[in-house]
């Protein structure tokens, strides 16, 4: 499961540092089915933005000084 900047979360509910996911692997909007080749690519385009942006910002506030 991914939160909403596309940070993996762990089972135990937090996000694991650095690690993001986009696409099938973030889990399909479509549940368990696949109606057809090119339905993930929207979403996946979306993850792949919101975990960009999230990544450069932790980098930047990660970056020391």
């Amino acid at each position: 499961m991914v939160d909403l900047e596309s940070r993996v979360r762990h089972v135990n509910g937090g996000p694991i540092d650095g690690l993001f996911a986009a696409g099938n692997v973030a889990a399909s909007i479509m549940g368990p089915s696949y109606p057809g080749p090119g339905v993930i690519l929207g979403p996946a385009i979306v993850h792949a933005l919101r975990a960009g942006r999230a990544a450069a910002r932790e980098s930047i506030l990660a970056t020391p000084r």
